[in-house]
């Protein structure tokens, strides 16, 4: 503990029932800026969650999604909720654990033909088989997924907590955008207090959280250090907003931040909002330029049918 709270302390239990229905409505933001170009745009997109009991007491997570409509609209939207209709359908554990995607061949194949259609014949200058091969990796699918699903509900189910308390902890784990390079994350939470489920403001049934982490700038620092070294081959490419494939990151950061809304007896999600934030400078062709790219993504779940507890 960081910093103490106000001495009530509220206990977050994994609670999810088979037979579940969530109704889902995503809404997201996305802003980019490379040097004086900037761009920005927004979509949403609804998919339904069910639940069903799967071996060992453990629980499948189905994610059902209407086909993505070429509804003519701006070509990243349509992207977007293509990219949405690929969520994986995973098993989580009684306590809330994530166990892995179930049939993750299928969704490797689905994905590659995502890639294969966008990339036709690869980025200039890459092999698109291996650029593939390497986005559809298995260890990075599940690390996807399951950090999807811990944002939600692993990394809190089974915690006590105090509220207003400041938590802290860090995490080791890859950054993309420095082609997978190993780089700590460093996690500050905290439970904000009682607040109501429902949109009318009514009631407390409901907790609030909310965590902001932040990639370590000294392994950024140290990944970008070695990737341009003498002789350590193919420099980190910049892949932020739209970069060029020959540029050459030099300074970056990540931050993310997250507010949640779930019930502390289930972890039943009500509300969820996550901000990203990516910022840095590269080397595009000899000549310098600072890019900046903010997302936001905000999640409404409806229970139509909640089974008896």
């Amino acid at each position: 503990m960081l910093e103490p709270g106000t001495g009530e302390r509220i206990a977050l239990h994994f609670g999810w029932p088979a037979g579940l229905r969530i109704e889902v409505a995503t809404f997201w933001e996305r802003s980019r800026r490379r040097g004086e170009l900037a761009r920005e745009h927004r979509g949403h997109s609804r998919h339904e969650i069910r639940t069903e009991r799967a071996a060992g007491g453990a629980l499948r997570i189905r994610t059902l999604h209407d086909p993505p409509a070429d509804d003519g609209g701006p070509v990243e939207t349509r992207l977007d909720a293509r990219v949405s209709s690929l969520m994986p359908d995973y098993v989580v554990g009684g306590e809330g654990d994530f166990l892995g995607i179930v049939d993750v061949e299928r969704l490797r194949d689905d994905l590659r033909l995502f890639l294969r259609d966008l990339f036709p014949g690869g980025p200039q200058g890459v092999d698109g088989d291996a650029l593939v091969d390497g986005l559809t990796r298995e260890d990075l699918l599940e690390s996807a997924a399951a950090g999807e699903w811990n944002w939600l509900v692993g990394a809190w189910a089974g915690g006590d907590l105090e509220i207003g308390a400041v938590y802290a902890y860090d995490e080791p784990g890859t950054l993309a955008a420095l082609g997978g390079a190993a780089v700590r994350t460093h996690h500050r939470f905290t439970l904000l207090g009682r607040t109501s489920c429902r949109d009318d403001g009514r009631g407390a049934e409901c907790v609030e959280l909310a965590i902001r982490s932040e990639a370590d700038p000294v392994d950024i620092e140290r990944a970008i250090d070695h990737a341009t070294a003498p002789g350590a081959g193919p420099p980190v490419r910049g892949r932020q907003g739209g970069a060029p494939d020959h540029e050459v990151i030099e300074e970056l950061s990540v931050l993310t931040e997250v507010r949640l809304i779930t019930e502390p007896h289930t972890l039943l999600p009500h509300r969820f909002e996550q901000t990203r934030a990516t910022q840095g400078r590269a080397l595009a062709g000899g000549a310098p330029v600072e890019f900046e790219q903010r997302e936001q993504k905000i999640v409404h779940y409806r229970y139509p049918a909640a089974p008896r507890r």
